[in-house]
């Protein structure tokens, strides 16, 4: 039997993140599922952007369904993070996936 419940791009953890310290990062979420979701970013600095906290009906409304909403945040700082829905218990039907913010050193 196939697992049931929320996903992103299909799968129960999300695919991972990747981004490089101070990089501009854009995702897209596309909500398909009946109810309103989010997307919080742990960790994640929102300086300029606690619109894209992801904390709903706290920092942004949630996500209507059959809509899609950019995210938009600057990688800092570096570590291994996670993102997940900030709409009552969605994270626990597997909306949540990995982030990892890495530095890069020059040679």
């Amino acid at each position: 039997k196939g697992l049931h419940g929320l996903k992103f791009n299909h799968t129960h953890v999300g695919p991972t993140i990747t981004a490089v310290l101070g990089e501009e990062v854009s995702i897209d979420v596309m909500n398909q599922a009946a109810v309103g979701t989010s997307v919080h970013w742990h960790g994640q600095e929102q300086h300029n952007n606690s619109w894209a906290d992801g904390t709903a009906h706290i920092t942004q409304a949630p996500i209507p369904p059959n809509t899609t909403f950019r995210y938009k945040l600057k990688a800092a700082p570096a570590g291994t993070f996670w993102y997940h829905s900030h709409v009552g218990m969605q994270l626990f039907d597997g909306l949540r996936g990995p982030l990892i913010v890495k530095v890069v050193h020059s040679l």
